[in-house]
C-alpha cells in the first residue's frame, strides 16, 4: 500500500506537500474524504500561488470551491 509513496517526487514542492499532507490528514482526522478534500485544496493553493493557475483545469476550481465551502460548513 506504501509503495506509490517511495515514487513520490519530494523535489517538487507544490507536488510533494499536498501528498504528504494528505496521507498524515487520513488517520489524524479518522476521515479519507477529509484528507483528499484539504490536500486537493493545498494542492489547487499552491499551484495558484506558484504561477501555474493554468495547470489546474476549471473542474479542479469548481471542485476546489466545494471542497472549501464543505470544510467551512463543518
Amino acid at each position: 500500500m506504501m509503495q506509490g509513496v517511495a515514487r513520490l517526487d519530494l523535489s517538487e514542492f507544490s507536488k510533494a506537500v499536498p501528498a504528504v499532507l494528505t496521507m498524515v490528514l487520513m488517520p489524524l482526522t479518522f476521515s479519507i474524504s477529509e484528507g483528499i478534500a484539504i490536500g486537493f485544496l493545498v494542492h489547487v493553493a499552491l499551484m495558484i500561488g506558484t504561477g501555474r493557475r493554468r495547470s489546474v483545469s476549471p473542474v479542479g476550481y469548481v471542485l476546489s470551491f466545494l471542497f472549501l465551502l464543505h470544510i467551512l460548513a463543518c
